[in-house]
This record gives C-alpha cells, sequence and structure tokens, in this order.
C-alpha cells in the first residue's frame, strides 16, 4: 500500500510542479526581456501623459511651488526616474470613479451639425446668404 501512495503523491508533484512552472515562466520572461533602468525626462513625461516641463517643475518640492515627484539624481547629473515611482506617483493621485466628473455641469449642449457639403445655408444671423453673381 505504502508503494502506491508514494506513487500516487510522485505523480501528484509531478503536476504541481508542471503548472507552477507553467504560472511563473511568463513572469520570468517578461522580467528577462525588460531589465530594470531608470528614465529619462522624456520618458517620464511619456509615462505620466505629460510635458517635459511639466515633469521638471513637479520635481520641485511641495513648499515650493512642486508636486514632490520622487526622482534620481546620480552624481549631480540629470533628472532621472523610477518607474515604479511614477507609477505610485499617479496611483496616489487616482480618483475613484464614484467621486464623479466635477466638470460635468460645464459640458454644452450638443449643437445642430453643418451640412454634409461643407456649405453653410445660413450666416450666422439666421438670414440667407445672397447669391453670387
Amino acid at each position: 500500500m505504502s508503494g502506491e501512495l508514494d506513487r500516487l503523491v510522485d505523480v501528484l508533484a509531478d503536476v504541481v510542479v508542471d503548472r507552477v512552472v507553467a504560472r511563473v515562466e511568463p513572469l520570468l520572461d517578461a522580467q528577462a526581456a525588460e531589465p530594470w533602468r531608470l528614465l529619462d525626462v522624456g520618458e517620464a513625461a511619456a509615462m505620466l501623459g505629460r510635458s517635459r516641463s511639466w515633469v521638471q517643475k513637479a520635481t520641485r518640492p511641495l513648499d515650493a511651488g512642486g508636486r514632490g515627484l520622487p526622482h534620481v539624481r546620480l552624481d549631480g547629473g540629470g533628472l532621472m526616474f523610477d518607474p515604479d515611482d511614477l507609477r505610485a506617483f499617479a496611483l496616489a493621485r487616482r480618483v475613484p470613479a464614484a467621486h464623479g466628473d466635477l466638470r460635468a455641469d460645464r459640458v454644452q449642449p450638443a449643437r445642430d451639425a453643418a451640412p454634409s457639403n461643407g456649405s453653410r445655408a445660413a450666416s450666422r444671423s439666421g438670414k440667407p446668404k445672397a447669391g453670387r453673381r
């Protein structure tokens, strides 16, 4: 009986190992494909969807009118950014969906569409345009 139990445990262990490897391998491949590195100002701006100047100003301390955006200065060089810090910075400012859009009350109602041929049938005063001669 113990021999059968040992074989069953071995089969089960092989199945578990195969399933664990199948789940872990893609994660390891993704990490190997994109090694960790610091981003420059342009890359940080692209990641945050902002301009380079916004990113540079955002690195100033809060008491100096900045946003306290975490950054790295290696040997007094230019600004560099850790992608994880940028993600945390953005997530800390996430507005929950239940909060709603505070600007929704300022949306203008839809206007009548222009004629499909691109011409205006009437002037802004509402009077028809005079024909050309």
